[in-house]
């Protein structure tokens, strides 16, 4: 009966979380053409600049309590003195954290005059960092609360933009509702809060304990963060062109919705089932997975490599509007990108992650960090977002490189090229088609066009993979079904 309880909870907390990736999904395709087309380049490039320097305040003013505090809190959750102690302790750290960087903010919007207003409005969003416990709930699966009260706050957010953003000289209020929103979602937690936690003595000793678990989970989150977010701040200062910065931010977005479809949550289901096979040292399960994984993955990423760059052209006017052509060329520069973060995320979620091997994989990501960093500054200087994007790809493609070579074996070179072969030939074919189909029917509606793109693509893609007797069609069909929701409460009980 116990077992059966801790099933049916783990499927109802992984429904929630793919609803919240959903609704994560459907936010941009709902607020982004509307705020594209009212907001124009120049005003999404602001709200893009400003709020990529914030998030650097945001990862110090966290300081990886959201992957540290859920896992103390998991390990603790039986004992609900203990993990009521441990809350408030490490609480306490991100008050202090967040207390420095917002007053260091402040300062800083202050001295840079130009986007002063926008900058103010946007430490609604830093506070809301030193409110978010949405890490305590996770520890607990307690995820029902986390998901409702983001989900009626995106809403509310989405409601508000299309009532109250109507021009081009909305772009303030646009970054304050969207900060508000954000604030207003973490303080909120706080609500269920009592029910949850019980009185406790703090001790500083285990505050300095939890300090310095904190920084392990720091470190590789602002690694990756430098070089995700770095091109759009060397944008805003190198081009001072905040259009410039819109075309970025807009294919950036695009790629990011691909990316959260193609390996997002697939990456994160998969851990759990990676970390308890290193744990038991079943080095031949550990291999099917990798395989079972990397074909699944690698069956939406690479069909949405080629499906990008074919129908961007009718894409991106139809969902952006006039005036975004630059995100056309940007999307086809970005596009292998696609490829090379699937390859690296799978590695880094089932081999690094799972295998204990963080440090490792953070020095690779400083490497591409650092690769990107001056990349930036050379292209960006003479081709503007074309220079960001093409800086990205190449340091994109090196720490998938990195990745594979770092594995000591775990993956070789001619088993990359047997897992991705077929399904590059299936897209290359798919991308044929599209082309051909934009010849023949270039004088229909855009939006019929790019709906028989979609269709064509598909059904070319996945025959060409039957044809080729690719596997990953059935494992998707096999490895969705059976592993993840069935084997999932198995990996509970192992």
């Amino acid at each position: 009966m116990a077992n059966m309880k801790k099933q049916v909870s783990l499927r109802f907390n992984i429904f929630l979380s793919m609803m919240y990736e959903i609704l994560m999904i459907i936010t941009p395709l709902i607020t982004a053409p509307y705020i594209s087309r009212v907001l124009q380049p120049e005003g999404v490039g602001i709200n893009s600049y400003v709020s990529s320097i914030l998030t650097y305040f945001t990862l110090f003013a966290a300081l990886g309590t959201a992957s540290y505090g859920k896992r103390v809190i998991a390990s603790l959750r039986n004992n609900i003195k203990e993990y009521s102690k441990a809350f408030w302790e490490i609480e306490l750290i991100t008050v202090f954290t967040t207390g420095i960087c917002l007053l260091l903010w402040i300062i800083l919007s202050l001295l840079y005059t130009a986007y002063t207003p926008y900058m103010l409005v946007l430490s609604f969003t830093l506070i809301a960092t030193l409110f978010d416990i949405s890490w305590l709930y996770g520890g607990l699966e307690k995820f029902q609360y986390t998901v409702s009260i983001n989900s009626i706050c995106k809403i509310i957010s989405i409601i508000c933009i299309f009532n109250f953003v109507k021009d081009k000289n909305d772009v303030l209020l646009y970054t304050t509702i969207s900060s508000v929103s954000t604030l207003l979602g973490s303080a909120t937690m706080w609500l269920f809060l009592p029910k949850q936690i019980v009185k406790t003595n703090i001790k500083f000793d285990s505050i300095k304990k939890h300090l310095k678990g904190t920084v392990v989970y720091f470190v590789p989150a602002v690694a990756t963060s430098i070089y995700t977010l770095l091109d759009k701040v060397l944008i805003g200062i190198i081009t001072t062109n905040n259009a410039e910065n819109g075309y970025y931010e807009q294919a950036t977005k695009i790629m990011g919705i691909i990316k959260s479809v193609c390996y997002g949550a697939i990456n994160g289901v998969m851990m759990a089932r990676a970390s308890f096979l290193f744990s038991q040292n079943d080095k031949a399960q550990l291999l099917e997975l990798r395989d079972s994984t990397y074909h699944l993955t690698s069956f939406l990423s690479v069909g949405a490599c080629f499906g990008i760059i074919g129908i961007s052209s009718i894409l991106v006017p139809i969902f952006f509007g006039d005036g975004y052509s630059p995100v056309t060329i940007l999307l086809y520069i970005l596009a292998p990108v696609i490829i090379s973060i699937c390859i690296s995320s799978v590695l880094n979620t089932i081999y690094y992650i799972a295998g204990g091997k963080m440090k490792e994989a953070t020095k690779l990501v400083l490497i591409g960090a650092t690769l990107n960093f001056f990349l930036n500054i050379i292209l960006i200087n003479k081709l503007g977002s074309y220079g960001a994007a093409i800086a990205t790809t190449i340091a994109e493609c090196v720490i998938a490189i990195l990745f594979i070579n770092g594995t000591n074996g775990f993956i070789k070179w001619s088993e990359i090229l047997n897992l991705f072969i077929k399904k590059i030939i299936s897209g290359i074919l798919m991308l044929c088609a599209i082309l051909i189909l934009q010849k023949i029917f270039s004088t229909i509606n855009s939006y019929y066009l790019l709906m028989l793109e979609i269709l064509c693509g598909i059904c070319v893609y996945c025959i060409s993979l039957i044809i080729l007797k690719d596997t990953s069609i059935s494992i998707a069909k096999k490895f969705l079904i059976s592993k993840i929701f069935k084997r999932n409460g198995e990996i509970i009980n192992e």
